[in-house]
């Protein structure tokens, strides 16, 4: 007869197996790529190499902040508000990953302080993470573009070259943040006129123009996630894989968000947890039309740390089989 503890220890280690190196003790550094939604400080504008954020974050309070205090580890934060993944596809107004956030990580990579590297990033210690969307896809980018479906492959192939960079730079731990339901936003969902046009310019004036849009951007969200489920698998389970010896969390930040649109309370805990509001309210799921308010913010970042220590059920993972 087969113990209960015999049970739970071969229960580990197929986790283990699943898993891989995504565990509680080896989220040390973690290093950040995105747009406003990530920035905890380094803005928009060029930094030198060796640039520290202040203690404690910078003017943008955003979840790394908060994951940073719970996991114990290191940040190390490239996000910059206004991103895309790259300029060019989107026609070369945004800031992207591949033109200043990679330059400026490889930058860091090279930089020595004290006559030590500014940069100690252990391999199996580190984790580097990408949330990218919001801007790509949204009001800024490929929405108003009458041909902006077309590019979405793009967009998503763009986040992977950004994972190749990081794996020749030494990265073998990454963690990749799908896009979330940008269509439950309120800028995409509330009338002109009414207080949440944002960065939305070109807003459609009636309400079948809005719904048409919105239903365009969700389409494209949902193209984007599946493509990035695709690439991921084919990335690690292909007979070539794309990373060998590294491992891949796809957190599904999509339907996180979407099961806490669905039922608020389960994670904000404000009184009068709303799903239609935007504040900086504990109550309140959006901090303004376009962006998470602090409350969900701390949300994604406890799941986050989750997804890195390998037991979220919103987490998909990866690893090159040859490993």
């Amino acid at each position: 007869m087969v113990s209960i503890t015999t049970s739970l220890a071969v229960l580990a280690s197929i986790a283990a197996s699943v898993n891989g190196a995504f565990t509680k003790d080896s989220f040390k550094e973690g290093v950040y790529f995105g747009d406003s939604y990530t920035d905890t400080g380094r803005g928009m504008g060029t930094k030198a190499p060796g640039w520290e954020e202040p203690a404690g974050g910078g003017f943008i309070k955003n979840w790394p902040i908060e994951a940073t205090t719970l996991s114990g580890s290191k940040r190390h934060n490239y996000a910059q508000s206004g991103s895309s993944c790259s300029s060019a596809i989107l026609g070369g107004f945004l800031p992207g990953i591949k033109e200043n956030q990679i330059p400026a990580f490889q930058a860091d990579k090279k930089f020595t302080k004290g006559g030590k590297p500014f940069l100690d990033l252990p391999p199996k210690d580190t984790i580097y993470a990408i949330w990218i969307g919001t801007n790509d896809l949204g009001a800024q980018g490929l929405l108003p573009q009458a041909a902006g479906a077309s590019k979405v492959p793009a967009y998503t192939e763009c986040v992977f070259n950004a994972f190749d960079s990081l794996y020749a730079a030494g990265g073998r731990k990454f963690i990749l943040m799908n896009v979330i339901p940008l269509n439950l936003l309120p800028m995409y969902t509330v009338m002109k006129g009414k207080g949440a046009d944002g960065l939305y310019p070109n807003k459609p004036a009636t309400a079948e123009g809005l719904k048409t849009a919105n239903k365009k951007l969700e389409g494209m969200v949902l193209e984007s996630n599946t493509l990035f489920n695709n690439k991921s698998q084919a990335a690690f389970k292909g007979a070539k894989p794309r990373y060998p010896g590294a491992e891949m969390a796809i957190y599904d930040v999509h339907k996180f968000v979407t099961d806490i649109y669905n039922d608020p309370k389960s994670c904000l805990k404000g009184a009068g947890a709303n799903n239609d509001k935007w504040g900086f309210s504990d109550s309140n799921m959006w901090g303004d039309a376009l962006h998470p308010s602090p409350a969900l913010g701390k949300c994604v970042a406890t799941e986050f740390v989750n997804v890195a220590h390998g037991s979220s059920k919103y987490a998909t993972y990866l690893a090159d089989g040859a490993k």
